[in-house]
């Protein structure tokens, strides 16, 4: 699957991008766990990362929530900050001490992490997180945003994108933030926009050339009258 993903992001970044608005294709987690790897892929690939790079940062994408996952955890549904933890301990016990699994296993355990190294865990210690685990953060984010949980409804891409940009330099790394911005556009696809002639339109996608992030592709869905 993270294959696929990593070869259509190579023949066509914009429709790769788009498959991260996807929703109702299998359980929330489901959803979510999707829709970060495909957003981390994306920034990857922005960030200059190699294929053999992004195939990695993909795969730990798809295991970053792993925690949430386990049945038979003490710690699970008491302490939601330790989920990440038990991840990581599941992939170390289950798959072995070695390159990859550790990667995945950190990759796991540090996406929470602030971009100075705190915040999250108590039991990590303060260092700065992995940058894998610096782009799934910006990612991560996003994605609950737009989706909501329980105890916060969902907002427009627009108003998590300005909470992300908010974060840049404290939670995020601003470097990695500036790229998200240039990436998913000052307009996100999926916000809707009034246009200069008063009617509404959706954000579909990037618009061409340089300008592009700034004048957006739209779909007109209700005109100045209101139809």
């Amino acid at each position: 699957a993270v294959r696929r993903l990593v070869d259509l992001g190579e023949r066509n970044s914009g429709a790769a991008l788009a498959l991260g608005r996807l929703r109702g294709t299998g359980t929330p987690m489901m959803d979510h766990t999707l829709n970060t790897t495909i957003l981390a892929l994306s920034l990857g690939r922005r960030a200059g990362l190699s294929r053999r790079h992004l195939m990695r940062l993909g795969i730990a994408a798809m295991n970053h929530d792993l925690g949430e996952l386990i049945p038979g955890e003490d710690t699970l549904g008491s302490d939601p900050r330790q989920h990440p933890i038990e991840g990581m301990r599941w992939m170390l016990v289950h798959y072995g001490v070695n390159f990859r699994t550790l990667q995945r296993a950190v990759v796991a355990a540090e996406h929470h992490r602030h971009v100075d190294g705190r915040g999250g865990y108590p039991s990590l210690p303060e260092r700065t997180p992995h940058l894998f685990a610096r782009i799934l953060a910006i990612c991560d984010a996003y994605e609950t945003l737009l989706a909501g949980t329980d105890e916060t409804p969902p907002i427009p891409p627009d108003h998590a994108l300005k909470r992300i940009t908010r974060g840049a330099g404290r939670h995020y790394d601003p470097i990695l933030v500036k790229l998200f911005v240039a990436m998913v556009g000052r307009y996100p696809p999926g916000s809707l926009v009034e246009l200069d002639d008063g009617s509404l339109a959706v954000v579909l996608t990037h618009g061409a050339g340089d300008k592009g992030a700034a004048r957006p592709r739209v779909l007109r869905v209700r005109d100045a009258t209101g139809r």
